[in-house]
């Protein structure tokens, strides 16, 4: 058994390492001082033992998700409202007065805000005690976004 072993993220790249003695995750970072230790024990000749298919931790998994999601969310929001927001930039643009948002636009926002809010919630609940399990639950849990109306 090495002195390291390789940390790697969900496309198999290289992030970092890990020491044996005490298991602290070192990333690949120059001016990280247990980063330069590896790299002298790397230039002396040493390897690190081949890390094994990474699998995040359930924290990692859930923040992913959710960051995911907000991208969805976010994505989703733009498409339905461009062409208020089109709108609103060529009136300040042009120094007219501004067109009020319809309604239903503050609403769908409204809306959107706490359809993210409830799957947060959801995918930060998720803790059966089976981190395997949980990080499969988290990573397929899906947003019921409303639609524009």
């Amino acid at each position: 058994m090495a002195e390291y072993k390789e940390r790697k993220n969900d496309e198999g790249v290289v992030i970092g390492y890990i020491r044996a003695t005490d298991e602290m995750h070192i990333p690949k970072a120059i001016g990280n001082r247990d980063y330069q230790r590896f790299l002298d024990w790397a230039a002396e000749g040493n390897t690190p033992d081949t890390a094994d298919s990474y699998a995040p931790s359930l924290p990692e998994a859930k923040t992913k998700r959710t960051a995911e999601i907000k991208i969805e969310a976010e994505g989703l929001f733009r498409a339905n409202t461009d062409q208020y927001s089109n709108q609103y930039a060529m009136e300040l643009a042009q120094g007219k007065t501004l067109t009020p948002l319809p309604a239903n636009i503050s609403t769908y926002y409204d809306a959107m805000k706490q359809a993210f809010i409830d799957v947060k919630n959801t995918i930060n609940a998720i803790d059966t005690g089976d981190e395997q399990a949980d990080i499969v639950t988290t990573s397929t849990t899906e947003a019921s976004f409303p639609v524009l109306t």
